[in-house]
């Protein structure tokens, strides 16, 4: 079941029939989610490229999508979409250049830092320095930490 959200994350409504679904997540790495549904009278309107769906406790946005008339006059809507974090890529966020010292909590708080994200429970607690002497997205930087630290991220 797909769950069809608000960009303010108020629920809209529910996608329950679902043509065709795929859903790819890697560890720290790429999460997305595609598929194909037949949309009510009452959801046809509310989706757009603001729509956020949300499938066992993750959040996707739209990448692309495309509705449908068909024959019978139903209406159905194919969608590529990507997992929340992808936001992290928006280049507002890019940074030049990233140094910082401290518990892996600390740096993940700083690489989040002016973001809608925060850092939530971090098993480790060794004080490390992560550097990257090149321009990065947030995400980058994330996963090239986690990759660093031997970890996984979990959103």
């Amino acid at each position: 079941m797909i769950k069809v959200l608000a960009s303010g994350m108020g629920r809209l409504g529910t996608l329950k029939s679902v043509s065709s679904v795929s859903r790819y997540e890697e560890i720290n790495g790429e999460n997305t989610l595609d598929f194909t549904a037949d949309l009510n009278d009452r959801l046809r309107d509310l989706i757009d490229e603001t729509t956020i769906f949300e499938v066992d406790a993750n959040f996707f946005d739209i990448a692309l999508f495309k509705k449908n008339v068909n024959e019978d006059f139903t209406v159905t809507i194919e969608v590529e979409s990507e997992h929340v974090s992808y936001r992290l890529n928006n280049p507002a966020y890019n940074v030049e250049y990233f140094t910082e010292m401290g518990t892996p909590s600390y740096i993940l708080g700083k690489i989040l830092e002016g973001t809608d994200f925060t850092v939530g429970t971090v098993e480790m607690t060794t004080v490390e320095t992560y550097s990257a002497q090149e321009a990065k997205s947030r995400r980058q930087l994330l996963m090239e930490f986690a990759a660093y630290e031997d970890g996984e991220l979990i959103f």
